[in-house]
């Protein structure tokens, strides 16, 4: 049988049973089918990994025996920072969860010029929220027990004003340098993927102007959550824990 697991927030390694909210709750008994007796595994999103019995009380109310607690590590040796181009509905959503997968460390959410969705703070923060819900059930999915960093939505201007890793790349046909052809990324490394109609040439001059490096991804036009996901895959093939 398969074991569930799911993020608790203010799980410790020294107690003995932890309650679960009413949303964790109806979830593993309502929608999961669950039974008191039940393996499953907690994880806080900080390395820390708890295995327990289930014990139901009502179809709204549950608590954890933990039998065991330790601290797994399962992220990649690289720091892939992701400053995604917003982009609509299901595909942001897809690249955001493929990203978490594939061991993405940051995920920056990306305002561009040609951004499909304009986002005001009242609907940015709403769907900063749905996708702190992506990267948690991708975590509990794929067996990640550090969350990744979720940014606030930025501009262009406001990410290259600040602090990143030294290398960051974008991908572009023109470019004659290739992703094989650059040096391990000893410090991290910022990977810029537009949102559907790419980036605007202004934004591509800019980002050149701030040091980030063209790279050429190939002769086809990728969609942006393919291009998010075949680059990570990339990178992590090269100088990551994939392959």
């Amino acid at each position: 049988m398969r074991i569930h697991r799911i993020f608790v927030e203010n799980l410790v390694s020294h107690q003995e049973n932890i309650s679960l909210d009413k949303d964790t709750s109806r979830y593993l008994i309502q929608v999961l089918r669950c039974k008191s007796g039940q393996e499953v595994q907690l994880f806080n999103g900080m390395g820390l990994q708890c295995n327990g019995q289930l014990q139901i009380y009502n179809r709204k109310e549950a608590t954890v025996c933990l039998t065991s607690c330790i601290l797994l590590d399962r992220e990649s040796p690289l720091d892939i920072h992701l400053v995604l181009g917003i982009s609509k509905g299901e595909r942001m959503d897809t690249a955001i969860q493929k990203a978490v997968e594939l061991g993405v460390k940051h995920l920056l959410p990306l305002q561009t010029e040609y951004s499909v969705v304009n986002l005001n703070a009242e609907r940015a923060e709403k769907r900063l929220q749905h996708w702190q819900g992506i990267i948690t059930s991708a975590c509990e999915q794929c067996g990640r027990n550090t969350l990744p960093v979720l940014h606030s939505v930025q501009t262009l201007n406001d990410w290259l004003a600040q602090d990143r890793p030294a290398m960051s790349w974008m991908f572009s046909p023109q470019s004659r340098q290739t992703l094989s052809s650059q040096a391990r990324p000893e410090h991290g490394v910022s990977v810029l993927i537009g949102p559907e109609g790419g980036f605007s040439e202004n934004e591509t001059r800019l980002a050149s102007a701030n040091g980030v490096t063209a790279i050429n991804f190939g002769p086809r036009i990728l969609r942006t959550e393919t291009a998010a996901i075949a680059s990570i895959c990339a990178i992590q093939t090269l100088w990551g824990d994939l392959g």
